[in-house]
């Protein structure tokens, strides 16, 4: 292995480019008058997916502290219930009383944060404005294990 296989990145940081591609994809739609159809959630839920997969689930689950046992996190733009078998991006202040599971980019001016209160059982959540300063952090759980709360991730490929 090479200096090369392997990077060091926050998960804020992460965060922080997958919302740059949110702004610039939303932009774009307004611009091309995209926001429009009965076809258009499916829509950005694809692409939403795709840009979060790319950008923020491979580091995070190519991270060298991660266990093989640990839960993967949900499908993004899926609603996370309370109780649910995965792990999750959550506000730095608050890693386990919330998880992030998308991104609402149809109702308001500025794409914000869906956020589901772990404890709650249904599928209760809220929008959250979504900040370039907000610190985030990845909580990994698995079957028989502690919670785990990284700021950072060392992505190996």
């Amino acid at each position: 292995m090479t200096a090369n296989d392997e990077f060091t990145v926050a998960v804020s940081e992460l965060l922080r480019l997958f919302r740059q591609v949110v702004i610039q994809q939303k932009d774009l739609a307004d611009k091309l008058e995209w926001n429009r159809g009965p076809d258009i959630h499916d829509a950005w839920d694809n692409l939403l997916r795709a840009a979060f997969d790319s950008i923020v689930r491979q580091p995070i689950e190519a991270d060298r502290q991660r266990s093989s046992d640990e839960f993967r996190m949900p499908p993004f733009n899926f609603r996370i219930a309370g109780g649910e078998r995965c792990s999750w991006i959550a506000f730095k202040d608050s890693p386990t009383s919330q998880a992030i599971w998308g991104v609402d980019v149809l109702s308001h001016p500025e794409p914000r944060l869906m956020v589901s209160d772990i404890h709650a059982h249904g599928q209760a959540s809220e929008s959250l404005p979504w900040r370039e300063s907000d610190e985030f952090v990845f909580v990994g759980r698995g079957p028989g294990m502690a919670i785990r709360v990284a700021a950072m991730v060392s992505a190996v490929e």
